[in-house]
Parts: structure tokens; C-alpha cells; sequence
């Protein structure tokens, strides 16, 4: 025979009717290389064609041997025969249905369980059509002790047990078909075989909402914990982006606080995990915030300098102030000498005139130059001395008060350092124990 290659999740429950299925189950179903063929004679609406096609791929020809154990065949002809996916009512068989489902049941893998409990299920239903309930309720709690999600099982078992009058028994399964799908609680409100009990079945749905409303609030409270989500919120300084998550997160449990429908409460459940996700991811970004907020505070290092209090000595100030002074007092002596000699030469001849200027600036021009140069030099030292130490006093002075100042916005600066490292510590400290109640890890 041909390899059996895999083909895609659920493609079988699609063909043959079941699409709600199709699209909430995953499972690898084997198919031979020939099954696609019958599918598309479903697919056409050929169904006298589609069951002989199943029958030859089963039986064979002189050609092929035919496969006999493919489970794949008998399933398809079975939802052909079963009459539910438009099969024209000529050609419907209920019980040749049945033992196509139960055949492709003992045919399939152990490994495939939701196929396996869709063959039982189908077979269940085929029995509940030919009105052997005993075997309906048989063959369904059968295909209910099969580990797979299939509510369309449970579902089945409560309306034929409620057929049978076993209105008790049937709240286990119908309450467990609409936990996996909702829909079956509008099924069961127009179903004709609950229509007798449904006072019962109205207050099993009203427990269960009451039931579902506490554990939606228990979950709330427990898990989810949106007041503490709030101060986790609000540790970050500074703009937050996590705003739109924590609002998603509030806005989905007005759910919760509308007390609606039992099948919107149902619906809800399913959206736990997404919504843990969601909250996980939510404070995961407040925590790398947080750490990175107290990185970035315990790095901080004051930048105020304090200036060293050292004035510049200015050594050649005396020599300076004394080489200034004998210029200008040798300036006053030779003015000195020149008025002395002009006063001795008032009235004398030209001869004698001209003699005494010569003479008379000489020995008065020396004795003046000299004389108050040194007294220039005693005197602009001094002047030079007294005037260097008094900037140097002055230049001292202002230099400690810069000095004063930087010193007291060091402090300043310290300080706030101080306590925006301890402001950051006392948050961390405070943000670890809002992680704490929300039992996160990270």
C-alpha cells in the first residue's frame, strides 16, 4: 500500500461537516495517498460517488488489494451515510453508518484519541437515531472515557439521557460539553429532548453561572490581581507605556462585573491564559523599568568641583614697584637740579651763566638723579610690596568664598544623591514585595 502521509489538523472534521470543530481542534490525522479524492466527491456534494469511492478504496478492485484497515475511509463514508452534512435522504443509512464509525474507531491509532472519540461520538449519535438508547448511552460513555476535547461527546450523552428519562445523570456531561463550548447551552435551551426537563436544566445553568461568577472572582483576586497591577503601575517615574495593557486588562473584566450570560462567563474562561500572558508581560516591563531607574540612580556621582584656595604670588613685585620708583624719582631730581641751577644762574653774565649751567647741572643733576632714584627705588618697592600683598589678600578672600560656595552646593548635591538612592532602594524594596503578592517570578 501507499506511504500514509499527514495531512492538515482537523482537515477531516472540516470535510465532512464539522467546521466549528475543525477550527478549535488540533490533531495529525493519516491519511493514504488516495484520500483526496474522496474528499473532493464530498466537497462536490457527489455523494453516491463519494460512498462508492470509500467502498472501492476499502475493497479494492483487480488492480489493489484495497485498504481495508485505513481508518480514514470508513469515517468518511460513515458521515456520508450518517445524512448530517446534506447527504441526499435516499442514500442515508444510519445503521450502516454506525458500523463504518465503529470500524474506523478499531482501525485508528491509540495515539489518536480525538479521532477515535469522533468515531464513537458519530457511532453514539447513529444509535441514538435508531432509537437503541441502551447502546447510545453505551457507546457515547464509551467515547467519553477517551481523553480528547470533544463536547459534542458530552453533549450527546446528556440528551440521550435525558431521552431515557435520566434527567440527574445528564448533569454531569451537559455541564461539562458547555465548559468546553458554550454554544451547547443554547443547543440544550431548543433541544426537544431537554425541553421536558427545562426548569431543571435552567437552574444547573443558573448554579453554574453563580459557581463560574465566583471562580471568575476568585481568579480575578487571586491571579490576576489588579490592584496591586495599579501599584505596580505607578513605582515607574516618569511617562509610562504600560498604560494601554493595564486598561485591556480592566477592560475585560467588565464581564465579570456585567454578571451577562452564562455562555459569555463560559466564553471568558477560555481567555485566562491570554490575559495572564498579558498581565506577566505587563510586569515584566515595570520590573525592567524599575531596575533600570535604580541602575541609573545608583550610578549618580556629584559633578560639583570645589576649587583649591591657592593665590599666585607675584615674587619680582618689589623689583618691579623699585625700578618704577627710581625712574620717577630721578625724573624729580634731574627737574630739582634744573630749577636750582636756573636760580643760581638769574643774573650772572653769558660767561658766567654758562658756566654755572654747566656746572650746575652737573653736580645738581647727578646729586638729583641719584638721590631720588634711590629714594624711587625705596619708595616703589615698598609701594610694590604693600600693593602685591594686599591682591594677594583680596584674590584669597575671593577665592575661600568661591571655595565656601562650591563646598555648600557639593553638600546640597550629596544630600539629594543620598536621598534619591534611598528614595530608589525604599521603591525596589517596596516593588519586591508587590511581586511577592502577585506570587511572580519573573
Amino acid at each position: 500500500q501507499p506511504a500514509a502521509p499527514a495531512i492538515s489538523p482537523g482537515q477531516q472534521d472540516a470535510l465532512a461537516g464539522d467546521e466549528r470543530l475543525a477550527q478549535t481542534q488540533a490533531r495529525p490525522v493519516q491519511e493514504t495517498a488516495i484520500l483526496p479524492s474522496g474528499i473532493r466527491h464530498v466537497e462536490r456534494r457527489l455523494w453516491q460517488e463519494g460512498i462508492e469511492f470509500c467502498t472501492k478504496a476499502i475493497e479494492g478492485d483487480d488492480r489493489n488489494s484495497g485498504y481495508k484497515l485505513e481508518p480514514s475511509f470508513y469515517y468518511l463514508r460513515g458521515r456520508i451515510l450518517e445524512g448530517l452534512i446534506g447527504t441526499e435522504i435516499e442514500l442515508v443509512d444510519t445503521n450502516l453508518a454506525k458500523e463504518d464509525f465503529l470500524l474506523a474507531h478499531r482501525y485508528a491509532g491509540e495515539g489518536d484519541k480525538f479521532f477515535r472519540k469522533m468515531a464513537l461520538t458519530r457511532a453514539g449519535w447513529c444509535s441514538y437515531c435508531s432509537d437503541n438508547m441502551v447502546e447510545a448511552e453505551k457507546v457515547l460513555r464509551a467515547a467519553s472515557n477517551i481523553v480528547a476535547v470533544v463536547p459534542e461527546t458530552e453533549f450527546l450523552l446528556a440528551k440521550v439521557l435525558m431521552h431515557k428519562g435520566d434527567a440527574e445523570e445528564a448533569k454531569e456531561p451537559l455541564l461539562k460539553a458547555i465548559s468546553e463550548e458554550s454554544f451547547f447551552c443554547f443547543r440544550a435551551a431548543s433541544d426537544a429532548d431537554f425541553k421536558n426537563h427545562l426548569p431543571k436544566v435552567r437552574l444547573w445553568f443558573k448554579e453554574k453561572k453563580t459557581q463560574t461568577l465566583d471562580e471568575l472572582n476568585q481568579w480575578r483576586n487571586e491571579s490576576l490581581q489588579l490592584k496591586t497591577l495599579h501599584e505596580i503601575f505607578h513605582t515607574v517615574s516618569g511617562s509610562n507605556t504600560q498604560s494601554d495593557r493595564l486598561m485591556h486588562l480592566e477592560k475585560s473584566m467588565e464581564v465579570i462585573d456585567e454578571k451577562t450570560y452564562l455562555s459569555d462567563l463560559l466564553d471568558f474562561r477560555k481567555q485566562e491564559p491570554i490575559l495572564i500572558e498579558i498581565r506577566n508581560d505587563f510586569i515584566v516591563k515595570q520590573s525592567d523599568a524599575v531596575e533600570a531607574e535604580v541602575a541609573e540612580v545608583m550610578r549618580a556621582l556629584p559633578t560639583t568641583r570645589v576649587p583649591s584656595v591657592q593665590v599666585r604670588h607675584d615674587k619680582e613685585a618689589g623689583f618691579m614697584g623699585g625700578a618704577s620708583g627710581m625712574l620717577v624719582g630721578a625724573g624729580i631730581g634731574a627737574v630739582i637740579a634744573i630749577i636750582l641751577t636756573a636760580n643760581e644762574a638769574t643774573g650772572q653774565g653769558y660767561i658766567g651763566g654758562t658756566f654755572t649751567w654747566i656746572f650746575g647741572l652737573l653736580i645738581y643733576g647727578f646729586m638729583g638723579v641719584v638721590g631720588g632714584g634711590l629714594a624711587g627705588i625705596i619708595v616703589g618697592w615698598l609701594f610694590g610690596k604693600v600693593s602685591e600683598t594686599s591682591r594677594v589678600e583680596r584674590e584669597k578672600a575671593e577665592n575661600e568664598r568661591v571655595r565656601k560656595k562650591a563646598q555648600d552646593a557639593l553638600f546640597q548635591e550629596e544630600t539629594r544623591i543620598s536621598q534619591d538612592k534611598a528614595a530608589v532602594a525604599a521603591k525596589k524594596s517596596k516593588f519586591d514585595i508587590l511581586l511577592q503578592k502577585l506570587n511572580f517570578s519573573g
